[in-house]
């Protein structure tokens, strides 16, 4: 990654937010079809001629239920779902496995214990080169105030740009795109001649895009902000986070621990003795940021934040503490079920520790602890475990800490908002799995039928939904951050699939985990985790105690997945703590017998309606 030091520079990222409207719609009742996959012989694991140190190696792939299958002659078991999974042995040397059905026939190439490069010339992958995603990352305008704006879309789309009360209308970049292209690339140059554009700093904002087709209409908005600036070299002293949430991290590498997730619009200073690619130092040794995080601040900025006034409000179920300063300053939380302490960096300025709370039905005090270039505010909360989420936002450069409580409910989950999010998408299809890498579903397509299927059951119980996708399209992390941080909803759930790499053998892992990021979200998981794990225990227990006559039927029919746990983790879309956000891995893609299961009609009903059970129990249990 270049530095940050071009005389006008864009920071982009293109993602798409589900409109009301959104081009190819899924309906609900069609969330099956998604998960359809030609039930024919194909080899998915290996993809080609492999070369392994093993003394087995675990074939899988897809067939005719209705046929039997065949390994050199030998019927395999265990078919009748389209979907099997065999282990063979190996010996020294070269290994060739024939499968046979019908009039088909595929061969299978294992080398063991033989160098790499005997089998070089045909050790290659079978498998397309992913697509990159169809929106481009990064674009540079040029010191004539013009801007080369670029979209994919499909082509029978029209697509117009948005910019600083802006306008513009993107043509295709070739008139004849290639038979059966479905997306093609839209073009426009765009000018800004207006004088404000013509200055040391000017942050223009995000980009929006529209693509139109037939009367569907789908946004697309830029993570960054466009700045203009006639300045040679902008100063990257001061910077400014560009996305909705940033981590800063204990040390330059992603793997490290991070101590605070801050949000767009706050002002740092960097380290200026400090030189890396990818990264900022913060100054006074407060952490490393990644530069793909933010942008140049104005060379007006500073982080100095003076406090002015302190108020404290309660609207219906939410409760703020107001802090007027004189910029949006870093900060740090800490949380526990009984106290919350949000550290202010640069903060000085606050007089008075005494803050009106009789009116609040989750805090009992607040304390603030002033030092020389910070301030600590503790939230002293209630015993009666109120508390759904907390958040730091900026209004101008008034910083507010806002805390939530839980929702009432009286009947189901009525007045209950609910977002899901359906990972991956579009150009980025997650993990091929098991049936990804032959003629059928990927992860993204697992995602979203699992994420409709949700809706439905949850929907039925009078909870409202929120899709962060509701069809194929592709949707940045940072813009599902964005959507949270507006909507701000009592529940978030993002969906996904599981698998493991190729040199690991895939029958050995099997089933789904709970991740989340944060203890305000470690308890959903939990009680999700720990539910589901209760009625997969009962339906074992009911297989295992039915008659003999039933015995075969139910075992043929039941399709079990296990619990993996409740596990922390910081993936991105789980750092919110505005509201219990947790990433469910439904399942292991790449196993066989999970693959099967996954697959199923009932399996994936009986999911939904067991989460969306389980997410009524949750906040039931949560009032009283």
């Amino acid at each position: 990654m270049k530095k940050i030091n071009l005389s006008i520079m864009l920071l982009i990222s293109f993602l798409t937010l589900c409109s009301s409207n959104p081009i190819f719609a899924i309906k609900n009742e069609d969330y099956h079809e998604l998960l359809n996959f030609e039930q024919k012989l194909e080899i998915s694991r290996p993809s080609s001629a492999i070369s392994v140190e093993s003394d087995t190696y675990y074939i899988t792939g897809t067939c005719n239920p209705n046929e039997p299958l065949l390994i050199n002659n030998e019927p395999i078991e265990n078919t009748q779902s389209g979907i099997w999974g065999i282990n063979v042995n190996l010996s020294s040397g070269e290994n060739k496995f024939t499968f046979k059905q019908d009039d088909m026939e595929k061969i299978v190439t294992i080398f063991k214990d033989v160098p790499v490069s005997t089998t070089k010339s045909i050790n290659k992958p079978s498998e397309k080169s992913l697509c990159t995603p169809p929106f481009p990352t990064k674009n540079i305008v040029t010191t004539e105030q013009t801007l080369k704006l670029s979209c994919y879309a499909p082509k029978d789309s029209s697509v117009t740009a948005f910019l600083d009360e802006n306008e513009f209308e993107l043509d295709p970049e070739n008139s004849f795109p290639s038979e059966g292209e479905e997306y093609i690339k839209f073009i426009c140059e765009a000018n800004f001649e207006d004088e404000k554009y013509q200055t040391d700093y000017y942050n223009a904002g995000t980009v929006k895009y529209i693509i139109s087709k037939n009367d569907e209409q789908t946004e697309i908005y830029s993570d960054g902000c466009i700045i203009f600036s006639e300045n040679e070299e902008l100063s990257t002293q001061y910077i400014e986070v560009s996305k909705a949430r940033a981590s800063i991290f204990a040390k330059p590498d992603i793997n490290s621990p991070s101590f605070t997730s801050i949000k767009q619009g706050c002002v740092l200073e960097t380290d200026q003795n400090y030189v890396n690619d990818d990264w900022f130092k913060l100054k006074d040794n407060l952490g490393y940021i990644l530069k793909s995080s933010v942008c140049p601040a104005s060379p007006e900025s500073d982080t100095n934040n003076i406090i002015s006034d302190i108020q404290f409000i309660t609207e219906n179920r939410e409760e703020k503490l107001i802090l007027s300063g004189t910029c949006k300053p870093m900060f740090a939380p800490i949380y526990s079920p009984k106290k919350l302490t949000v550290r202010l960096y640069y903060t000085t300025g606050i007089q008075t520790n005494d803050v009106d709370v009789s009116n609040s039905k989750l805090i009992e005090s607040i304390n603030i602890n002033q030092q020389a270039a910070q301030a600590d505010i503790e939230f002293n909360l209630n015993n009666e475990n109120s508390l759904l989420g907390y958040n730091i936002e900026y209004e101008e450069n008034h910083t507010v800490i806002k805390l939530k409580s839980l929702p009432k409910i009286s009947k189901n989950l009525k007045g209950i908002n609910v977002m899901l999010n359906a990972g991956h998408g579009g150009f980025d299809i997650g993990a091929p799995g098991l049936l990804g890498k032959v003629s059928g579903p990927s992860e993204k397509d697992f995602n979203l039928a699992y994420t409709l299927a949700l809706k439905e059951k949850l929907e039925a119980l009078g909870a409202n939904i929120t899709l962060t996708r509701k069809d194929d399209i592709n949707i940045s992390l940072n813009n599902i951050a964005i959507l949270t941080e507006e909507q701000q909803p009592d529940i978030f759930l993002s969906i996904h699939g599981d698998s493991v790499d190729d040199n690991i053998n895939p029958n050995k892992i099997s089933g789904f985990t709970l991740y989340y990021g944060n203890q305000i979200s470690k308890q959903l998981a939990q009680t999700i985790n720990e539910k589901i794990s209760e009625n997969i225990k009962n339906s074992l227990e009911e297989n295992k105690n039915s008659d003999e006559d039933n015995k075969k039927e139910k075992d043929e029919s039941t399709q079990i997945i296990p619990s993996r746990g409740a596990k922390y983790n910081e993936y991105y879309v789980t750092k919110s703590t505005i509201t219990p956000s947790v990433l469910f891995e439904i399942g292991m893609l790449t196993n066989p017998s999970d693959a099967r299961a996954l697959t199923s009609q009932d399996y994936i009903d009986d999911w939904a309606e067991n989460l969306a059970s389980t997410i009524n129990q949750y906040f039931t249990a949560q009032n009283n």
